[in-house]
């Protein structure tokens, strides 16, 4: 009963402090009683952190010219430095940006939505043989190495949202260096148990 109460503490204490942030943020972000709390720079140093901050408009404003690049090329999409080589062709408002600070933006445009598709799916799955791992070897107590696996990659790939991660090499070995130690041996969703080629590590 203690091992198992202490495993599902593994899993209870990181949900409170998510749901503690999120609640704080949303209390600032309303000007609600935690934000009354604060000293009076701080207030007007959070009001100044908006959308309309010139760099989360350009930001903004690049993910809407990427779209639309993507949309003259859905299938396959452009090619490697695809955003590079045209993003000046299709930009609303002048800004000088070699990458397009989104991960899954860029995987668009380089590849179409064939390729991201892919991408989308094949991590989707690695995703879940860590999650399946975990739930299965719960009896055991939660592997701390796991835990903490598959929250450093959740991390990058939320993170690739706002930023060039995958333009990294380091990035993703580090990526297949957390799934290789991750994911088991065996998969065992939806019977392709023979794909043990997935564990290359």
């Amino acid at each position: 009963d203690v091992l198992r109460s202490k495993s599902y503490l593994r899993f209870v204490l990181p949900c409170l402090v998510i749901v503690a942030g999120v609640s704080l943020l949303l209390d600032i972000q309303n000007e609600g009683f935690m934000y009354e709390q604060l000293p009076s720079s701080l207030q007007e140093r959070v009001v100044s952190i908006t959308v309309e901050n010139a760099s989360a408009a350009a930001r903004t404003n690049m993910f809407t010219d990427a779209w639309q690049m993507s949309k003259d090329a859905p299938i396959l999409g452009l090619g490697g430095d695809g955003w590079k080589v045209l993003y000046s062709s299709y930009q609303t408002i002048p800004y000088l940006s070699n990458e397009i600070h989104n991960g899954y933006l860029e995987v668009l445009l380089n590849t179409g939505w064939l390729g991201m598709l892919l991408f989308v799916f094949a991590f989707l799955f690695l995703f879940g043989q860590i999650i399946y791992r975990i739930w299965r070897e719960r009896s055991n107590g939660v592997q701390p190495l796991l835990v903490a696996s598959l929250s450093a990659l959740f991390m990058i790939f939320i993170h690739a949202c706002i930023d060039f991660d995958f333009s990294y090499g380091t990035v993703w070995f580090i990526v297949m260096w957390l799934f290789a130690m991750s994911v088991p041996s065996e998969p065992a969703i939806l019977g392709l148990d023979k794909l043990k080629f997935i564990h290359v590590m």
